[in-house]
């Protein structure tokens, strides 16, 4: 049975802590079969001790059990689909047992953004299958289905023992299990039914599916989860992180919080707060040392701006412009009534010169990792500066979270196209060994990653400019004086010799125009208008 949309009520997140506003992602916690959201009290606890004490913590009770014990739960799409309804647009999503195995599906189908995953004493597969053998039998897994639906209080009560078995702290395990079963005879149909997901769920595909940062946490002694998964693990995912805790059964999180969080934490800070790549110190040297040159350079950038603003809507409030560079955007901004505006730009150099420009309220940022609280923004508005992020992905997502609801984002970005006779020049002189021109993504792509972000497109503009120049050098020189000059991984690292400008001199030639003799740079424009 599948349920209609309006049989699957959204579900409440219980929050754990008193941290609301926060720039960083929150995490929520997903517990497991015969369990409540209350189970990972002690662990949260925990993370306070290791200093997570700015980031918003939820958990989340599933269909069927704690404060969801009546929810309709149909078939494994609507219990996967009802529990991932309920998340934020992005989180760290951490589970356990049932609960991972879920976080899991949710993480593969990239209906949110989950910037990492972490399981708990959770397997690929509950049950043994082709594709995995180190499960538990599936006549031991009906046997306990048949004695749950004899018996259930019997058998919960030898759940919580099976959970415990081989823990150093076996008694405390399975005396806080028992308590927080909460079981009713009413629930024993939604109860089965959870059983019934346990056995379905496979995440053999689905895991190899994620590229986000994964931790596995298993325990040595765990009775349920056999601890020969973990090689199975490393052999098949080769990129997930993997910790085997001992002494520890199917509760690593209940017998030894401090060490799980230890565990969380490490994984967190190593993992998910990586500082910056170099590449992002290049680009914010690069422009800085541009900034003195850049405005008399830049003649494409404030046609494209001009024109960005032009889609500016009647919105006011608290703007931000992003990638402000030398404050060409942010001075009109400044200048409509009503609006703060604040400039954020990654290069020092930039935000000095701009300071210089107009007033407003200026920050030293990078889009990547936006220093806002959710939904704090009236609206974002940047020109030509998205295409330098790692990540777009992950700067819609950004956005989406910063922003009011009916906030918006205006931006103008570069297409593939870009400077194409260029880098047709650059692949005939360096017979391709290296990339001299930076590389852009299609429009397709970021209108994907828009609305997987939870954005709208209100408004969508393309076109080609093309600035004409003399000779190439004039064409460098501009590139350079603007800040824009080749930083993409893979660029030849050694200076541009005679030998090499003379070859690319005469490449470029073949684009050479016969009406007026110069030579063409091409820019392919787009220019988007986004909404919440």
């Amino acid at each position: 049975m599948v349920l209609a949309a309006e049989q699957l009520s959204r579900m409440e997140l219980l929050p754990l802590n008193q941290i609301k506003d926060s720039r960083h992602v929150p995490i929520v916690f997903l517990h497991g079969w015969a369990s409540q959201s209350i189970v990972w009290q002690d662990l949260v606890t925990a993370f306070e001790a290791q200093g997570i004490t700015d980031r918003a913590i939820y958990a989340l009770d599933l269909p069927g059990f704690g404060l969801h014990c009546e929810q309709p739960m149909g078939s494994l799409e609507d219990f996967v689909s009802s529990i991932e309804n309920a998340l934020p647009s992005r989180c760290l999503l951490i589970g356990w047992s049932l609960g991972g195995m879920v976080a899991s599906k949710i993480a593969a189908r990239k209906n949110i953004h989950v910037t990492g995953l972490i399981t708990i004493a959770t397997n690929v597969s509950y049950v043994q299958s082709d594709s995995w053998s180190s499960a538990m039998p599936v006549s031991t897994f009906d046997e306990f289905y048949q004695s749950f639906q004899t018996n259930a209080q019997t058998t919960l009560k030898r759940f919580a023992g099976l959970q415990a078995l081989g823990d150093v702290e076996r008694k405390k395990v399975s005396t806080k299990l028992v308590s927080l079963s909460a079981y009713t005879d009413s629930q024993k149909a939604l109860w089965l039914k959870g059983l019934d997901y346990l056995k379905q769920l496979n995440n053999f595909s689905d895991l190899k599916s994620i590229s986000i940062p994964v931790l596995h946490i298993l325990g040595e002694q765990d009775k349920l989860v056999p601890v020969s998964a973990a090689e199975l693990i490393k052999e098949h995912y080769a990129g997930h992180r993997i910790c085997v805790l001992p002494g520890s059964g199917h509760a690593p999180h209940i017998s030894q919080p401090e060490n799980v969080a230890q565990t969380v934490v490490r994984f967190i800070h190593s993992e998910l707060s990586a500082k910056p790549k170099k590449e992002k110190k290049k680009i914010a040297d690069s422009f800085s040392k541009a900034a003195k040159t850049y405005d008399k350079a830049a003649k494409l950038q404030k046609n494209v701006a001009d024109k960005m603003l032009h889609l500016l809507p009647g919105y006011q409030g608290l703007i931000v412009d992003l990638g402000c560079g030398t404050g060409y955007c942010t001075k009109y901004l400044s200048s409509k009534s009503g609006n703060s505006v604040v400039g954020m730009d990654i290069a020092a150099g930039m935000i000095d010169q701009a300071k210089t420009q107009c007033h407003a309220q200026w920050t030293l940022g990078d889009i990547e990792n936006l220093p806002f609280a959710f939904s704090s923004i009236n609206g974002f508005v940047s020109s030509l500066s998205v295409q330098w992020c790692e990540s777009i992905e992950q700067v819609f997502v950004q956005i989406y979270d910063s922003l009011k609801n009916n906030g918006f984002f205006l931006f103008s970005t570069l297409g593939p196209k870009t400077l194409y006779e260029l880098d047709a020049a650059w692949q005939t002189a360096d017979s391709g060994n290296h990339v001299h021109v930076n590389q852009f993504v299609n429009s397709d792509y970021l209108t994907d990653a828009i609305v997987r972000a939870g954005l709208s497109v209100d408004v969508f503009m393309r076109e080609e400019q093309v600035l004409q120049y003399q000779t190439v050098v004039d064409l460098m020189r501009d590139l350079k004086n603007i800040g824009a000059h080749n930083i993409n991984s893979g660029r030849n690292p050694g200076l541009t010799g005679r030998k090499k400008l003379a070859a690319l001199t005469e490449s470029y030639e073949r684009f050479r125009r016969e009406d007026n003799k110069m030579l063409p740079a091409t820019y392919e424009v787009y220019y988007y208008l986004l909404k919440k």
